[in-house]
């Protein structure tokens, strides 16, 4: 109990157990930068392309600059503050202990060392995907994890041991991780945060475009686990990077990039945001017509959206449209707003033909109860 709170609140209802990647960088700085805490490795757990390794990153470059020191990735040296990334996924036994050869001269096996492990300088080993290891793997890193040392080999003090992974219930097809590794770290569960990544973005040069359809929308991370990608930090990312093909007119090629990035429907919502935005609403019959039908399909959500924000719109555009776009259009409307959906309906606003066709439709008995 909690004085003054009247002890009748669970502890775990009055704190939050997640963090976010903000957070999670605020522990590594203050962790590294106490002796005693540098001692303690960590392990972040939490979905794929948040930003975990993102904020290993940028707690480096903080640390480096209150300690006076360059940042570096995997170059190691006296003046420098370094990352070295591993991806326990990929190690074999041969890449953690090292392997054996003769020494002559004492009449005993020795280990030759993977280069990869620091001899000198500081700065953080990040052992990233860990729970994606095999158990062999994992136990092969029980040592350095507790104790910073594997075989004769000895972590310098200036080095603080890091780890992340993903969780099964995000699709990972993780290997438990054996309770003696998990009880020799301090373990924590990063959440994605949408403020944080807005800052960030606006701070690394992420397309603003990209940026507000975020905002707009909410969908910084949108996991959806099959066979095809979702909207994450990462994947946004990746979207704004490719934003020159749809600058350049190459809009088929930026267009399946991003349903290769964000999926489906996520980058039809992006494409309808971006028509919207750019839309000459006062000329759109002309655009329309000049307009390829493959490109439609996205003016159509665009189009939408307006009417959903101005329903006096649409009388300005039932007769520009062909029937079959026309009926997509309502049925879209309906999916975003059906209060503006029934308006239409029940206001006799919609020309006869194309109600007779919406009754074609399968969800036609929603039309007639309308």
């Amino acid at each position: 109990m909690v004085p003054g709170d009247g002890g009748n609140i669970p502890l775990h209802n009055r704190y939050d157990t997640d963090i976010t990647v903000d957070t999670m960088v605020s522990i590594l700085v203050n962790s590294y930068l106490d002796e005693r805490k540098r001692r303690v490795s960590r392990l972040f757990f939490g979905p794929p392309g948040i930003g975990k390794s993102m904020a290993v990153r940028e707690a480096a470059k903080i640390i480096a600059e209150k300690m006076g020191l360059d940042f570096r990735e995997d170059e190691v040296g006296e003046n420098y503050f370094t990352v070295i990334d591993l991806r326990a996924s990929q190690l074999g036994e041969a890449d953690v202990r090292g392997v054996p050869f003769p020494d002559r001269e004492r009449k005993a096996t020795t280990w030759m060392l993977p280069d990869f492990l620091p001899r000198e300088g500081q700065g953080i080993l990040f052992l990233d995907e860990i729970n994606l290891a095999p158990p062999h793997i994992q136990s092969q890193l029980y040592q350095l994890i507790l104790e910073r040392k594997v075989g004769s080999y000895r972590l310098p003090e200036g080095w603080m041991v890091v780890a992340a992974g993903n969780r099964e219930e995000d699709g990972a097809f993780v290997e438990e991780m054996a309770a003696p590794l998990r009880n020799r770290m301090a373990i924590y569960n990063v959440v994605p945060d949408m403020d944080a990544w807005l800052r960030w973005a606006e701070e690394n040069g992420i397309d603003k475009r990209v940026i507000e359809f975020v905002k707009e929308t909410g969908k910084l991370y949108v996991p959806v686990f099959a066979d095809r990608n979702f909207p994450s930090p990462r994947t946004w990312e990746f979207v704004s990077h490719h934003m020159d093909l749809y600058d350049g007119g190459q809009k088929q090629e930026w267009f399946a990039t991003v349903v290769g990035l964000v999926g489906v429907e996520a980058a039809l919502e992006f494409m309808e945001f971006l028509e919207r935005r750019e839309m000459d609403w006062e000329n759109f019959e002309s655009i329309w017509k000049s307009r390829p039908d493959r490109w439609k399909v996205g003016t159509i959500r665009a189009l939408a959206r307006k009417i959903v924000r101005d329903p006096e719109y649409y009388d300005r555009v039932k007769n520009v449209l062909e029937d079959e776009y026309h009926v997509q259009l309502l049925w879209k409307i309906r999916e975003m707003d059906r209060r503006v959906f029934v308006m239409l309906i029940v206001g006799n606003r919609v020309p006869p033909h194309i109600v007779s066709l919406l009754r074609g439709e399968e969800s036609a008995r929603e039309v007639k109860t309308a």
